[in-house]
């Protein structure tokens, strides 16, 4: 899901799952501050530097949701391959209850903190790349169409037209297909460390 980044006011957005309002209360408490919304999660900058995210449950839900199972496996798949540059760094992730006893499940997890990415090019670069990989474009047929759009200066300086970052799109694809998900690595869910591009969300489950 597209997440809107909101670090400086905090808007709401039309939410496909549901987060109870006691849980909003007890992260002000501890001195969190709101820093994103989407429709499935909302993101916290925590009191460390970290960025905590907190998915939401679903009406009539008993126990995690796909979109849990869905970003647990990220987050798994994203330690397992941690020398590879493009992959976020969690910290720890755990499902809760709220309110006790409901029956209402959470899942929480601590990422790094990452800034979102100005540069218009690269977010068509990666708009493109997250359609054209569905395709099943190759690297070098989606480099020709950048070039002829944006020009030889674009395509031989900017961060996105790496084949590695194109052959990681590819495999994230096709675990979406093995597993019933949609590919979801657009610009909106692709962040900076300092000059590296990060894939934070590359999955969106279909139902």
């Amino acid at each position: 899901m597209r997440i809107q980044e909101l670090f400086e006011t905090d808007q709401s957005v039309t939410e496909l799952s549901y987060t109870d309002p006691g849980i909003r209360k007890h992260l002000l408490s501890l001195k969190y501050k709101p820093a994103g919304q989407g429709g499935d999660q909302t993101t916290w900058l925590a009191p460390d530097g970290s960025i905590l995210k907190i998915f939401g449950t679903q009406e009539g839900q008993k126990g995690m949701t796909e979109d849990h199972r869905m970003f647990v496996y990220w987050a798994n798949y994203a330690k397992k391959n941690a020398a590879n540059p493009y992959m976020p760094k969690f910290s720890d992730w755990a499902e809760f209850e709220y309110p006790q006893g409901s029956g209402q499940t959470y899942l929480q997890i601590k990422m790094e903190r990452l800034s979102p990415i100005t540069d218009q090019n690269t977010q068509n670069i990666l708009d493109q790349m997250d359609i054209q990989v569905e395709k099943g474009w190759e690297y070098a047929r989606f480099a020709a169409m950048v070039d002829m759009r944006l020009g030889p200066k674009i395509t031989d300086s900017n961060l996105a037209m790496d084949p590695k970052l194109y052959e990681l799109v590819q495999k994230l694809n096709k675990i979406a297909l093995s597993k019933g998900w949609g590919l979801d690595a657009h610009a909106d869910n692709v962040m900076m460390r300092g000059n590296q591009l990060v894939i934070v969300d590359p999955w969106v489950a279909s139902s």
